[in-house]
């Protein structure tokens, strides 16, 4: 379905350096029966140091993912609330300042401890902070949730940000609302519908500094229907049929002529985030057609059970 994926490092035990990294992606691309690139980044802890961010980056290492510690999966050992207040002073600045200067992205997940409702828009001071003390690097805050980060993000043109398919289609009361519902919870969570209504929005504008980032998370069904379930949605069976049906949803007015998904889907699913990126593109295409089948209920691989996202929902849009 897609020629190259971005995999995160947020592993047990992490990827924290470039050997590390390089290994990881030869790992994911030799259980890969179709053509993939992976491009893997490492995980930013306290005690990453400048040599560290230069030997990754000589490694072919993309960029490095910055998690606050204890705010999402794995991230126990990310870095310190206190590191995150002074990001232009001590070890955040070596960090961040080598990342620049060697060209590496700067990915995020941006929470701050506090109420989960209110974790986003908290982290916003950190993000400008990055931003305006380093101009030349490049961030993307990943998997964002509400309309105010999206205003910020249009702000600085040196931050751009991912958007998940799961965002664009859920809001608090799906997972909370009536029912509780194990396999829509995520970190962030999603928020109100007029949150989720701007996603699509800009989406649809085809803003460069938007695109599409899965953060498909397989856990297994026992871990997420269970007392205290893991954080993530797994999407990947459906991630482009899901798009194409949501973008298509005439019940909302979502977007009007069909016509027009080819070019939306283009720009947010492959080349926004490649001219960012700086990857060149394959010339490798892939085709949607409008043709109604069921997302499976379940998916058994090598004996374990994952439960997809929107499972047993017909869409109207498959790959050919």
């Amino acid at each position: 379905m897609f020629d190259n994926a971005i995999a995160m490092p947020n592993t047990l035990p992490p990827i924290t350096t470039g050997p590390e990294a390089v290994k990881y992606k030869q790992e994911i691309e030799s259980h890969r029966t179709s053509k993939l690139t992976v491009w893997p980044f490492i995980k930013l802890l306290s005690s990453t140091s400048p040599q560290i961010i230069d030997e990754a980056a000589h490694c072919g290492v993309l960029g490095a993912k910055l998690y606050p510690q204890g705010m999402t999966t794995n991230s126990e050992d990310g870095i310190p609330i206190e590191m995150l207040n002074n990001v232009t002073e001590g070890a955040m600045r070596s960090i961040l300042g080598t990342m620049q200067e060697v060209g590496m992205v700067l990915s995020i997940h941006g929470e701050w401890p506090g109420f989960c409702l209110d974790r986003e828009g908290a982290f916003i001071r950190v993000l400008v902070n990055i931003a305006k003390a380093y101009p030349k690097l490049k961030i993307v805050l990943e998997h964002i949730t509400e309309a105010a980060t999206t205003f910020i993000v249009e702000k600085y043109p040196n931050v751009a940000a991912t958007i998940t398919l799961h965002h664009l289609c859920s809001t608090l009361d799906d997972v909370i609302g009536d029912k509780i519902c194990p396999h829509n919870f995520c970190k962030p969570i999603p928020k109100r519908y007029s949150d989720m209504a701007r996603l699509r929005e800009v989406v649809m504008s085809q803003h460069p500094r938007f695109f599409f980032g899965s953060d498909s998370a397989p856990h297994l069904k026992e871990n997420k229907e269970s007392s205290c379930g893991c954080a993530g949605c797994f999407t990947a069976p459906l991630l482009l049929p899901g798009l194409a049906h949501t973008l298509t949803d005439f019940d909302n007015g979502w977007i009007q002529p069909t016509s027009k998904l080819e070019k939306v889907l283009t720009t947010f699913t492959s080349t926004n985030a490649m001219a960012w990126y700086g990857i060149k593109p394959s010339g490798a295409t892939v085709s949607l057609v409008e043709e109604e089948w069921t997302v499976p209920t379940e998916i058994d691989p090598m004996f374990t059970v994952l439960v997809p996202w929107w499972s047993g929902k017909k869409l109207k849009w498959r790959i050919k």
